[in-house]
């Protein structure tokens, strides 16, 4: 039986990063894994930061390679030591129930997601 896992979210960068979110999404995962990332234009909006969006339901297996390109990604040096890239993901795992995956200080943190939370699931 597969176990699927729905997963929508953002992350905020600058235009550096941004930069080496993209590179990252086209050479090291090509189509198959770069399915389900959308990056938000800003060039027309005036807005100085950049978002780049995730929304999939993945098989186990497929979630745990998106969430190392999540972590690759959390890793991107900044060019100021607190301008990190940052996040937020809602997880649905059939087994496990619903998480937050925070993107902060260059790394991921699981935390057990608020109830409001319950109508994403539904």
């Amino acid at each position: 039986m597969s176990i699927n896992i729905a997963v929508r979210g953002w992350i905020a960068c600058d235009d550096q990063q941004l930069i080496e979110i993209q590179r990252m999404l086209a050479a090291e995962h090509g189509e198959k894994y770069a399915a389900g990332w959308l990056v938000a234009p800003t060039h027309h909006t005036g807005s100085w930061t950049n978002y780049v969006f995730f929304g999939a339901d993945l098989s186990a297996e497929r979630f745990e390679r998106w969430r190392a390109t999540v972590g690759e990604i959390a890793a991107i040096v900044p060019l100021s030591p607190d301008e990190y890239v940052r996040g937020l993901f809602f997880v649905s795992d059939e087994r496990a129930g619903r998480t937050e995956l925070l993107v902060k200080g260059g790394r991921i943190t699981n935390i057990d997601s608020a109830e409001r939370y319950n109508f994403l699931d539904e």
